[in-house]
C-alpha cells in the first residue's frame, strides 16, 4: 500500500482533531502524525471530480477507497486519541 503525499498540514487547536491535505489515489494509506487510535474520519475531494470517496481506519492508519480517476487532493480530518 502506498502512502498519500502531504501538501499542508491544518493548524488545529484541539488534541483530538487532525487534519491534513493529501494527494492521494485508491487504496492509498496515511498513517496519522498525532494519534495512536483514530476514532472517526472524513474525507472531502478538493474538486469537481464526480467521483466520491471514503475512508476506513484501524489503529492509527486511514485508507481511502473510491479515487477512480487516479490522483487526486483530499482533505483528511481525523479524531482520535
Amino acid at each position: 500500500m502506498a502512502s498519500g503525499t502531504v501538501t499542508t498540514v491544518v493548524q488545529t487547536f484541539l488534541n483530538t482533531k487532525e487534519c491534513v491535505v493529501l494527494t492521494l489515489e485508491e487504496n492509498d494509506v496515511y498513517a496519522s502524525k498525532k494519534f495512536g487510535t483514530i476514532e472517526a474520519a472524513e474525507i472531502c475531494l478538493n474538486s469537481t471530480s464526480g467521483t466520491t470517496a471514503s475512508v476506513t481506519f484501524t489503529g492509527g492508519t486511514a485508507k481511502v477507497h473510491g479515487l477512480q480517476i487516479g490522483k487526486q487532493a483530499v482533505t483528511l480530518t481525523l479524531y482520535g486519541k
